[in-house]
């Protein structure tokens, strides 16, 4: 991913479990640094049939830093809306 500047952004993860198709559970970890310091969060997609539509609840957990799981979510927000 690239961030500010074109800085690139590398992160990583692991799947927990995935239920198709309903439910994809994964670890976040950015990778980026060698001192990190946030703790890897983790995702939870769920997917719903709506009429013939897909509704799709999405969360992530495990931050420590407000202003990091802010940064999430305006990020994530940024690439559903695309």
């Amino acid at each position: 991913m690239k961030g500010e500047e074109d800085r690139e952004l590398i992160y990583g993860g692991e799947y927990l479990e995935m239920s198709p198709p309903e439910k994809l559970v994964f670890t976040h970890k950015w990778d980026d640094s060698p001192d990190y310091t946030y703790p890897h969060t983790t995702c939870v997609v769920e997917l719903k049939d709506l009429d013939g539509k897909t509704e799709m609840h999405f969360t992530q957990t495990g931050f420590n830093v407000e202003a990091e799981r802010e940064g999430h979510r305006s990020g994530w927000t940024q690439i559903f809306e695309k």
